[in-house]
């Protein structure tokens, strides 16, 4: 009955988003080894050399480029670690803040931002695998604090390190798992001080990584979820009928 449950589930839910079995996106990166980080020179991953970041470490932000993300602190976080010649800052996505995100990029001079447009969703887990440290942000608005961002998610289940400057939902999620580090909203300087020390410390991303993988497979998996919807059907309808109203006098 599980299994059907999680086929079920299927229909609901994006299963890019929580999904870390066989036949979902991840399906590519067997348990164990979904972090393991893969190199431009793998030619068996063709996206793997699209960007050629060669043997620099990279920061990455993966997804919508839109206006509720706040993606302007993570080029001034970008700014904040100019002197890091062995760091790459990656923004892969399309949006209505992309042009002036370039241009802000600019403006600043940065040589260590790199943007990049789409990529079909099955790519998204290989370049994901690229990246050393993943970052998300949101607006510090009341409405958004109730959000859990996609993106936390398929950053966690490729077993990545996350740095997220937002409040509310996500930084729950992201404390919970082990595997990331929530800072405030829009404060440039926490993000890159909390990017630098993730940077400098190989083994704490690595820990992070396996935390935050397991923290999905335990919590937000299809069996994980398809578990919780079965054990709620059970409480309903194993729950006592209510009283019959009493007889009018």
């Amino acid at each position: 009955m599980r299994k059907a449950f999680a086929r079920l589930g299927t229909k609901f839910v994006d299963p890019t988003v929580i999904s870390v079995e066989e036949d979902s996106v991840f399906e590519a990166f067997p348990v164990d080894g979904i972090g393991a980080s893969i190199s431009d020179e793998d030619i068996s991953i063709p996206v793997a050399g699209a960007y050629r970041f060669g043997d620099k470490l990279v920061v990455m932000y993966s997804g919508l480029l839109g206006i509720k993300h706040g993606l302007e602190t993570v080029i001034d976080a970008a700014a904040l670690l100019r002197d890091r010649e062995d760091v790459v800052f990656f923004i892969r996505g399309e949006g209505p803040r992309r042009d002036a995100l370039e241009q802000q990029a600019q403006d600043l001079g940065l040589e260590n931002v790199r943007f990049g447009g789409e990529r079909p969703i099955e790519e998204v887990p290989y370049l994901l695998a690229r990246a050393d440290v993943c970052v998300t942000t949101l607006l510090p608005d009341p409405y958004l604090e109730k959000i859990v961002s996609v993106k936390i998610f398929e950053y966690l289940a490729c077993e990545k390190p996350v740095v997220g400057a937002l409040r509310g939902e996500g930084a729950r999620v992201l404390e919970a798992s082990g595997g990331g580090i929530a800072i405030d909203p829009a404060d440039a300087r926490a993000m890159a001080d909390a990017i630098r020390e993730l940077l400098d410390k190989p083994e704490r991303r690595a820990e992070m990584g396996v935390a935050g993988r397991r923290y999905i497979e335990e919590h937000h998996s299809r069996a994980a979820i398809a578990a919780r919807l079965e054990e709620l059907l059970g409480e309903v309808t194993h729950a006592s009928p209510p009283a019959a109203p009493a007889p009018a006098e």
